[in-house]
């Protein structure tokens, strides 16, 4: 899938007209066109709908006069009251500002109605760019949005408003000057990962070191394990106490125990240290945080490993709430480093309110990654993963049910397991993004939103690896 910002589709529209003489009258006329195609299937005869048009004055407005004239209607012909679908052409993705009073009024009284909302481009009220609500927004069953995704609709409250969205290129080619203004990439798990030689043994597929758990949390450390194998990783060694240790055998017993003592004064024994740093550095990558508190102790790991250390690391949960923004500006010196913030963790890291950052977080991201030379995994719905150049990718898939506690446990093990395998953080960071959603979307299939635990996203990880798989044989 394309992902696209408001600003480049405005560009890439320009492009069309002038590379190709797509006039704006044609791309009017296909969007129609595709709008139509869509309410088709769910309709044999849209002709004889009682259709009401919710008409703004930009071009999606256009796109739904073009489509009534499509249908032989009159714009005006049905009122909202006695309609059987709606279509919505009020505002575009370019909308930037708090929608009207009236037109707030209109969108309530679209969404009481109770009529299936069809949604041009994206549906009114939404920011194209962040997936806001600006004041109101259409609640859609459907949106049709055209050339690419805009991330508002895999955003916030854009993704609750957008319903099913089907993307429409309108036949605009690919040409390169197009290709350059997308610079957003659906997030994806490079396939050669499946591809392994007959003549392998464990140590080919990595070597993963995982330091997480505490009494209270023992969870945290399994989870992380099972996500490291279930990705593929050949080796996992999990560093904890003896008591997280024991638990994690139980759930695990795959994996190996690196013991260390229980937390004394706060703080690790040179002894600990010593074997700690030592494994770091014959691992081929480093998870640190799940579980683990924030602590003095935490901290003292963190930063010995940031400075001593040159394996890729990945932070994630409490290793995060364990230093501080100038030891995130000090990532600058690490060869590899991965974040894997929420929301919270990111405005306290960036000491930037979580109000601004979603204002763009696209590009809030980018600049932080830019800024620190890390990779940044931004949690949530919509994953926003960020490379040290600048690079974006959106995760779009995934679902609410994986909303729980233990699921970022999971998603950490994954993309350890995938650069223990030879991926860049990057690459790693966006495939892991992609298997953990697609395995939580299995698992809701099977059991619900409701009851869905991060045991089960494991479990449908290896089912997710399968279909994933088979695909790359076919092509």
């Amino acid at each position: 899938m394309i992902l696209i910002t408001p600003i480049q589709m405005r560009e890439v529209e320009r492009l069309a007209e002038y590379e190709y003489g797509l006039s704006s009258a044609i791309l009017i006329e296909r969007a129609a066109s595709a709008v139509l195609e869509v309410i088709e299937e769910d309709f044999e005869n849209p002709q004889a709908l009682k259709v009401f048009f919710a008409v703004g004055p930009g071009n999606n407005g256009k796109d739904a006069l073009e489509l009534a004239k499509m249908l032989g209607m009159e714009v005006d012909k049905y009122p909202l009251e006695d309609c059987e679908i709606v279509v919505d052409g009020i505002y575009g993705t370019g909308l930037n500002r708090k929608i009207s009073a009236a037109d707030a009024e209109l969108i309530v009284r679209i969404n009481n109605s109770g009529r299936p909302v069809y949604s041009i481009d994206i549906p009114s009220g939404v920011d194209g760019l962040t997936g806001n609500i600006l004041g109101n927004a259409i609640i859609a069953h459907k949106t049709i949005t055209f050339f690419g995704c805009k991330p508002g609709l895999l955003f916030g409250d854009g993704k609750d408003c957008a319903g099913q969205v089907s993307v429409h290129d309108l036949g605009i080619p690919l040409s390169e000057k197009i290709r350059d203004q997308v610079t957003l990439r659906e997030a994806g798990l490079d396939r050669n990962i499946f591809k392994r030689k007959a003549n392998s043994h464990k140590g080919t597929f990595g070597r993963v070191l995982c330091i997480a758990g505490t009494s209270e949390m023992r969870g945290a450390a399994a989870l992380c394990a099972m996500g490291a194998f279930a990705a593929g990783a050949g080796l996992v060694y999990v560093a904890t106490t003896e008591k997280v240790w024991n638990t994690v055998s139980s759930l695990v017993p795959e994996a190996i125990g690196i013991i260390l003592s229980e937390n004394i004064n706060d703080g690790m024994s040179a002894i600990d240290m010593d074997k700690l740093l030592q494994a770091a550095r014959n691992a081929d990558v480093v998870m640190v945080g799940p579980g683990m508190k924030t602590s003095n102790y935490t901290s003292q790991i963190v930063k010995r490993l940031l400075n001593e250390v040159s394996t890729p690391l990945i932070l994630d949960a409490d290793a995060l709430n364990s230093i501080s923004a100038n030891d995130i500006k000090g990532l600058q010196n690490s060869r590899e480093v991965l974040i894997t913030p929420h929301l919270v963790e990111l405005e306290r890291l960036s000491g930037v309110s979580k109000d601004e950052i979603l204002l763009d977080r696209l590009k809030f991201v980018s600049n932080f990654s830019t800024e620190n030379s890390c990779v940044t995994l931004l949690k949530g719905a919509g994953t926003v993963i960020s490379s040290p150049d600048g690079e974006v990718s959106i995760n779009t898939n995934g679902n609410p049910g994986m909303a729980v506690a233990g699921s970022g446990d999971v998603l950490a093990g994954i993309i350890a397991g995938l650069v223990a395998q030879g991926l860049s953080l990057y690459s790693a960071a966006c495939g892991g993004a992609f298997l953990h959603g697609l395995a939580g979307d299995k698992a809701a299939k099977e059991k619900g939103l409701l009851s869905i635990m991060p045991s089960d996203i494991v479990k449908y990880i290896s089912e997710a690896c399968v279909s994933l798989e088979r695909r790359t044989k076919d092509v």
